[in-house]
């Protein structure tokens, strides 16, 4: 079973499920949530019934599609399948209907496939992780390769099943974005489970193309398995379509969903298709200012510094942009006033060992590839973290932020890239002063600094604290800040011990129980605590700490 949005219009939905060809009727449910009462208790009686409407896509095997339209936004939404004459009926799914004016969330993953369901456990325990972590994703944005099988029908079946049904607990609460794959090549296998308005009398049989709008925001879906003429070049009625549809949009962000990726570190970087997907798609991207475009196909993470596109020159990164830097290093996270595109290629979600790939060497790339480094791992980013990952997308309050994350091996999330793109720049000069201070702050941290943002901090509102950048990486820079200044008086007490002559051990005593009342954040920078150990071996006094 999958949801997606059926047509241009946000408050739309498409629903998709797949039974047996004995099911000969079956029907989509669905009421407005009127209360907190019990899922379980709730009232179908009342509920607006659609007939599905069936499509025996493979031997044995029949999907049924049903769309609702004009749901209302700011309403939550209870819905089931299944059928009314045998009281057979799926698990129960909600669906918030966000009008994306205030904020919008999406998760974003790429090459789900496997070949077996144990390759779909690493899927699911991802899904574990992330749906933990984040609780009010709007949408799932699947940049290709779902099942893995290609032109097998069989097996890219069963990887199908295996990819939606073992995370149903999830994604049955989620809109679904897919692209499809390389991979996703068995015939009508993506029309067959996802339901979406194909526009432009299109070709299905590899995958579809489409376009919606939530509020501000603009999402394109391309399918670069529409190769009609087998020349390794999109189909131009698919370019044409593109094209018309970033003319005509007026929404603030507008975001790209594909599987083969136009810039990566992968090895299908220089593949014939991939350079006629330049060729074709990033004049259009730079006219019409495409903020992001995300994809994946090869299962190497890369991104960007945001890309323009020179009638004379082709690619080229734009290193005449307004931006801020957050340290010395040069490494950049905030992007102001639609700078050009950002490029990000997500590796792969699974994990699994046998689809990771090594990225490329600096020396082996193009010389007009421009990628960023990581304000967080200070990483070139052209990385291979031999982890699941996935990115988190959220735009709220005139800003883009995209983090990268993988699933280490306690099921634990490791952000190791993320930025923002900012428009409109807040015009509050409390906020703006606030915003440069911190900036300050990351390029060389002291406490008249410090002192001066959380004075300046009393004075906004909380609203006005929505918009300063940065604002939870600067209470964790406060935060290290004070550890290094509560640890440096302990690191200046047992250097002073090396100093005496005669050692008195009231002095040790003192520079313990210093120690001993860190944080377990500050006792991490004591670099010198191994000669406090051992003078007190020295006189007799050591014992043991738990944190040693």
């Amino acid at each position: 079973m999958a949801v997606t949005i059926y047509n241009e219009e946000g408050n739309s939905r498409g629903f998709n499920w797949v039974t047996k060809t004995n099911i000969n009727n079956s029907q989509l449910q669905y009421l407005l949530k009127v209360d907190e009462k019990n899922i379980s208790s709730l009232d179908w009686s009342n509920a607006i019934t659609v007939d599905g409407v069936s499509y025996d896509y493979y031997d044995n095997y029949r999907a049924w599609r049903a769309e609702v339209l004009d749901l209302e936004y700011g309403e939550t939404y209870y819905y089931r399948v299944g059928s009314i004459n045998n009281d057979s009926f799926s698990k129960i799914g909600s669906l918030y209907i966000n009008d994306g004016l205030e904020s919008l969330e999406f998760i974003h993953v790429s090459d789900m496939q496997g070949t077996t369901k144990s390759h779909y456990d690493m899927w699911l325990k991802t899904i574990n992780v992330m749906s933990s972590n984040f609780k009010n994703i709007d949408v799932m944005l699947l940049s290709g390769d779902l099942a893995d099988s290609m032109g097998l029908q069989s097996k890219a079946n069963n990887e199908m099943g295996w990819l939606l049904n073992g995370a149903n607990n999830y994604l049955k609460d989620l809109v679904l974005t897919p692209a499809a794959g390389n991979h996703d090549t068995a015939n009508n296998i993506f029309y067959a489970h996802f339901n979406v308005n194909l526009s432009n009398d299109q070709d299905y049989k590899w995958g579809m193309y489409y376009n919606y709008k939530i509020g501000d925001t603009e999402v394109i879906v391309l399918n670069t398995n529409d190769d009609l003429n087998n020349n390794f070049r999109l189909n131009s009625k698919q370019v044409n379509w593109f094209g018309e549809v970033l003319k005509n949009s007026t929404a603030k962000w507008k975001i790209v969903v594909i599987h083969e990726a136009l810039i990566s570190t992968g090895k299908h970087m220089n593949d014939r298709s991939s350079r006629y997907i330049r060729e074709d798609l990033m004049p259009l991207i730079s006219e019409y200012h495409v903020d992001l475009v995300l994809s994946g196909h090869d299962h190497v993470y890369s991104r960007s510094n945001p890309y323009l596109w020179d009638n004379e020159e082709g690619t080229m990164s734009n290193q005449g942009i307004e931006m801020t830097l957050i340290n010395d290093n040069n490494h950049l996270k905030n992007y102001y006033n639609t700078p050009g595109t950002f490029y990000v290629t997500q590796n792969a979600t699974t994990g699994v060992e046998g689809k990771r790939r090594e990225p490329s060497k600096q020396t082996s790339e193009p010389e007009w590839f421009d990628l960023a480094t990581s304000t967080i791992n200070d990483k070139y980013m052209s990385y291979q973290p031999d982890a699941p990952t996935f990115g988190h997308l959220e735009i709220k309050n005139n800003k883009l932020t995209y983090s990268s994350y993988y699933v280490n091996n306690h099921d634990e999330l490791v952000l190791f890239d993320t930025f923002d793109v900012i428009k409109d720049v807040d015009s509050n000069p409390k906020v703006n002063y606030l915003n440069e201070l911190i900036f300050k702050a990351f390029l060389q941290a002291d406490s008249d600094v410090i002192a001066e943002i959380d004075e300046q901090l009393t004075l906004l509102t909380a609203v006005e604290k929505d918009d300063v950048m940065l604002l939870t990486n600067y209470y964790q820079l406060r935060a290290d800040y004070q550890s290094k200044i509560s640890a440096s008086r302990v690191v200046n007490k047992i250097d002073k011990l090396l100093l005496t002559a005669d050692i008195d051990t009231s002095d040790i005593k003192e520079a313990r129980t210093l120690y001993s009342v860190l944080s377990d954040e500050a006792k991490y920078y004591v670099t010198n605590y191994f000669i406090l150990v051992k003078l007190e071996i020295e006189v007799g006094m050591y014992r043991r700490q738990v944190s040693d």
